[in-house]
């Protein structure tokens, strides 16, 4: 626990004391100080996520215009990755779109060799 909960929950405990604050109103600044770090990581949580959304769409489309083989499974791994992270459209919409790409761009590559 930081010095800062500790000085709030002080804070806190004399306004309960003089009456100012219920045991209720008490109970829920309490929790909100206790759990303010954990609202900070869910945040942060939330913005790796998007990013990582972003990145595997980007990815998806990647085998289309180098390295189709790589990129595909590159693609397919991040669309795993944000299913098992509860994204479950975007992880899926991500493998089928790098799959597709990944076909699209061999066949792109094996045209350009007269294959």
């Amino acid at each position: 626990m930081k010095i800062e909960q500790i000085e709030k929950l002080k804070a806190l405990n004399e306004l309960k004391e003089k009456g100012v604050l219920t045991e209720e109103e008490f109970q829920t600044e309490k929790y909100k100080v206790m759990n303010s770090n954990d609202l900070i990581e869910v945040a942060k949580s939330e913005n790796e996520s998007s990013n990582l959304i972003a990145i595997g769409y980007v990815m998806a489309v990647f085998p289309i215009l180098i390295l189709p083989i790589v990129f595909t499974a590159v693609g397919v791994v991040i669309g795993l990755i944000n299913i098992t992270k509860g994204k479950i459209g975007h992880g899926s919409a991500q493998i089928g779109i790098s799959v597709f790409c990944g076909v699209v761009g061999t066949a792109i590559g094996g045209a350009g060799f007269g294959l």
